[in-house]
Parts: C-alpha cells; structure tokens; sequence
C-alpha cells in the first residue's frame, strides 16, 4: 500500500519563526504591541515594508533556533507510514541554510521545496495533508489537499468548517 503524503510549511509550523523574530524585535520600536497577538497583527499590517523586508532579507534568521524536540520526534514517527515534505514560501536565498537545519536534526531526504505558490507544489507532489499556518494559504490549498491550521498570534480569528485547526504541531498525529 502505498504511504500518504504529508506537507509541512516550515516557519511558524515546524521551524519557530514567530518566536525568533518577535523575540529580535520585542523591545525596539519598530512594531508596537505588548503582547504576541498585538506584535504579529501589527507584524502582517506592515507586510511588505521595508522593515519586514529587511527581516526577511536576513539570512541567519531562518536557521538561528533549533526544531523542537516534541516536534522532531512526531516527525520521526510519522516517517514510518508517512512521505513527509517540506514545503516553504522561504526564498530561495535560503535554501543552503534551510537544507542544514532540517539535516542538524536529520529530515532532511532530499525533501525540501521552496516555492511561491504551495497549491501547484501540492498538486505536484500530490499530497493528501498540508499543515499550515497562514490563513490565506489555508485559504488556496483546503479545496485541493486536506489542510490543517496551526494556532498562532494572528490567526486566532480564522474558522473554516473544512479546515482542523491544530493548538500545537504535535496535535497532528491525533487527526492521522
């Protein structure tokens, strides 16, 4: 029998994006909020500026935490009767950095797929789950794969009847 294919987007899913950058940026006066919720929402608001550009632009971000424990060895199990795929809207700038972070804690198989549009790199890989944790990817890929929202500051306010949302990664193997 042949395995399902679960993807996996990387930053606020696998790889803890949200902690690095609020935890760089918390103190400074860059973007208000006192709180996570506030910060990310304010975050998104300036999406595209050159602020945020220049965090993106900031190559040892993406590489600077390590993969939680919890995670990694849920990721292991699931290896077992699962084709597991790393599927990340990173630029592509990143991917030397990004293949030896999934290598320190070792996933990486050749697995990696940094693209612009996750729906194509869905259909293409054909995979039957997509964990994510932006809405507005959720949004494209829920009419194509099975697709499972992870709880972040900014997206507390999404609900769609078509979509599980997970409190935590690990929460996964429970809907599996």
């Amino acid at each position: 029998m042949e395995k399902k294919r679960i993807g996996f987007d990387l930053d606020g899913v696998l790889y803890p994006w949200h902690d690095v950058v609020y935890d760089l940026y918390k103190n400074t006066d860059y973007i208000g909020g006192d709180d996570r919720k506030s910060f990310w929402k304010e975050f998104l608001k300036n999406e595209g500026s050159i602020f945020v550009c220049n965090i993106l632009a900031d190559m040892s971000l993406f590489g600077k935490y390590q993969m939680n424990t919890k995670i990694k060895d849920m990721l292991n199990r699931l290896k077992k009767n699962y084709d597991i795929f790393f599927v990340s809207q990173r630029p592509n700038e990143v991917y030397i950095i990004t293949i030896r972070w999934l290598k320190d804690v070792g996933l990486y198989e050749d697995n990696l797929y940094l693209t612009d549009d996750k729906t194509v790199m869905s259909r293409i890989l054909n995979l039957d789950y997509f964990v994510e944790d932006r809405p507005g990817n959720v949004d494209q890929l829920k009419s194509i794969v099975k697709t499972f929202i992870v709880s972040a500051p900014f997206n507390m306010d999404y609900y769609d009847e078509d979509v599980i949302r997970l409190n935590y990664t690990i929460d996964l193997e429970d809907y599996l």
